[in-house]
């Protein structure tokens, strides 16, 4: 495959890698990673503590995990909406 007079199977790494790589702290909340990805344009955030790599999250992992966070919040919401309405024997 050749793009740009290039060819996959004979560029190096080195030539096409981002050298300024942004990362984020363990302490960091999945919206704010969320929000640098998104202002960044990036989807892969390496994850750094005391220098080391010590993980790398992706857009999907935060996805996810924000999706995991509704879905608890819906039901939560969906079960007291229910023991509102049996005890007030209503409906809404």
């Amino acid at each position: 495959m050749e793009l740009a007079g290039r060819n996959a199977g004979s560029v190096k790494v080195r030539e096409i890698m981002t050298t300024e790589v942004i990362g984020v702290s363990p302490d960091r909340t999945c919206d704010q990673c969320l929000a640098l990805m998104h202002t960044r344009r990036i989807r892969h955030l390496p994850v750094i503590e005391s220098g080391r790599v010590v993980g790398v999250l992706s857009s999907h992992d935060i996805l996810e995990e924000l999706l995991r966070e509704d879905e608890h919040l819906i039901r939560d919401l969906e079960h007291d909406m229910l023991h509102l309405t049996v005890d007030t024997g209503g409906c809404y």
